[in-house]
């Protein structure tokens, strides 16, 4: 009632509906958002029930709760379903953040996701992800994956989010490469000073082909580690010719002797001349 110095009850006014009047109150108050009345004469207000909502003040109802959100109970506002999880298209309303479904690894959800989205190929993303992160260089993903893999020897990402590059002929490169400056198994490198960037910019001027009677079966053969069969010698380290030896005692040869039939001896240059 908004009358004062009342003795009697008849002096009383109703307390309309969407709002509420305690005891001794002499002016009704209006049902702040998320709760309301739906008749007179209440001294409290009740809250929305969940699956609903209430953003005005004074309200005698609450609305359904907006398609795609949540609405708890005592709700002013529909909420999004936050980062990393996404709507439950099986429930009619829902009523609680806990229906909102989470996002799965190998997918991301941002806030208000309808459906999870895949990671792209070289980035990844763990279970309830509100976005994907890129894998470093050297690094890289399928679609849809939860873990980066390193790159596999003659590939290579120079940047994040990348998938892996087939390095260009006749480079090839370790795992997890970020470039490409090792010659590929038949080639060796003229000069293992030459800088990763000149090897990878003219690839055919840095890396040629394995010299006669040469072992380059693994990748980044250079120069100076040459295979050298049994029974052939070079005049020095730096030479890419090699020469029948006269006297096979004489020629130990280096290299893999294992897999290629190269024996792994002392790799010494020299004349070739038997004693």
């Amino acid at each position: 009632s908004s009358a004062t110095n009342l003795v009697a009850a008849g002096g009383c006014t109703d307390c309309p509906a969407g709002h509420f009047c305690p005891p001794q109150s002499t002016q009704p108050s209006p049902c702040a958002p998320g709760t309301f009345t739906a008749s007179e004469e209440q001294s409290i207000c009740q809250y929305c029930p969940a699956g609903q909502y209430q953003n005005a003040s004074g309200a005698t109802e609450c609305k359904t709760c907006d398609a795609g959100h949540y609405c708890a109970a005592g709700a002013s506002a529909p909420l999004p379903c936050p980062a990393g999880t996404r709507t439950n298209r099986s429930l009619d309303l829902m009523k609680s953040v806990d229906d909102c479904i989470v996002c799965a690894a190998g997918a991301f959800c941002p806030p208000g996701s309808d459906a999870a989205t895949e990671c792209a190929p070289g980035s990844t993303a763990s279970e309830r992800a509100g976005s994907c992160a890129l894998c470093p260089a050297g690094l890289s993903s399928e679609r849809g994956s939860e873990e980066c893999y390193e790159c596999p020897i003659g590939s290579f990402t120079k940047s994040p989010g990348q998938e892996c590059i087939p390095c260009p002929h006749p480079l090839s490169s370790s795992e997890n490469g970020t470039t490409c400056s090792l010659c590929k198994a038949g080639f060796h490198l003229q000069n293992s000073s030459t800088e990763k960037e000149s090897i990878f910019a003219d690839p055919a001027k840095h890396c040629k082909p394995c010299p006669p009677y040469a072992n380059c079966s693994a990748p980044g053969t250079t120069l100076e580690t040459l295979g050298i069969p049994r029974g052939y010698w070079r005049a020095s380290p730096l030479s890419d010719e090699l020469h029948a030896c006269l006297d096979l005692g004489h020629c130990s040869g280096s290299g893999d002797a294992d897999d290629h039939g190269f024996d792994s001896g002392s790799g010494e240059v020299g004349s070739g001349d038997a004693d």
